[in-house]
């Protein structure tokens, strides 16, 4: 009986020098997974598998599997779609089978992918490990369905120390960065030019009006500069020169005109 294939292998060096193109099949040829199983297989690590057999199609934001799922003419879901569904309106032979940057966006920041990835941080945080070296063990287990090497255990913990450090001190700058707003109920962002933090930031997306709109702030103004910089107070653009946008502040004693001041 034919052992399985691997798509590594211990003599990759001298296998590589031989058969570099693969034609005696001494190694398994990696392929990408198609569209469904990347979406299944996230479902079945997070714990989330509907394993339920037949039944009506429903929405993409249930956890069926994705032949389940129902495909709207007009409205196809983001990570299905960066990795090349067959059209379900014609027959498909054969998918395609792209390399786009929208994949690696998708898969990195994609909401349904971050989803999934705080699902499986539950999973694992349900079962009261002891460590992070169990914790990155857990992880490799549930994702790739095998232990982790000593390197990737290593990396893993240094990773999760490294985040835990930063988290902390975000909250601390988060902590120490808020004043009481007179007249209004509850806390307000304080916002130095020398503390950690300057600003809020929104990012940009598809909920973002584009249009007509309206923005409504309160602030109190505990200085202003001496020179001739402005303090933004909302703006809603990226500060390039070649780009539109606006900027809503208070202009520096020494801009020729202090006070509020909207810029184009």
């Amino acid at each position: 009986m034919e052992s399985q294939r691997d798509s590594h292998a211990d003599v990759v060096l001298k296998a590589k020098a031989i058969d570099p193109d693969n034609r005696w099949l001494w190694r398994q040829n990696p392929r990408r997974l198609e569209s469904d199983q990347i979406r299944d297989a996230m479902l079945w690590s997070s714990g989330e598998w509907d394993s339920t057999i037949g039944g009506p199609s429903v929405d993409a934001s249930r956890p069926r599997r994705t032949i389940y799922t129902k495909w709207l003419r007009n409205s196809h879901d983001p990570l299905l779609e960066a990795f090349d569904p067959p059209d379900t309106y014609l027959s498909t032979p054969q998918r395609n089978v792209t390399t786009t940057p929208m994949q690696s966006l998708v898969m990195i920041n994609g909401p349904y992918v971050l989803r999934r990835a705080q699902a499986i941080a539950n999973r694992i945080t349900s079962q009261h490990l002891t460590g992070d070296t169990e914790r990155v063990t857990t992880a490799y287990k549930l994702v790739y369905g095998r232990e982790p090497s000593a390197t990737e255990n290593a990396d893993g913990v240094t990773f999760l120390r490294e985040q835990a450090k930063r988290i902390a001190e975000a909250g601390a700058v988060a902590k120490a960065a808020t004043d009481s707003m007179p007249g209004r109920v509850g806390s307000a962002a304080a916002f130095k030019p020398a503390g950690g933090q300057t600003r809020l930031q929104a990012p940009d997306n598809s909920l973002m009006p584009q249009y007509d709109f309206t923005a409504e702030a309160f602030t109190v103004l505990q200085s202003i500069d001496e020179g001739v910089e402005p303090r933004t107070i909302l703006s809603r653009w990226d500060g390039r020169k070649d780009q539109p946008g606006w900027s809503l502040g208070i202009a520096g004693k020494k801009s020729g005109a202090p006070g509020l001041w909207c810029w184009n």
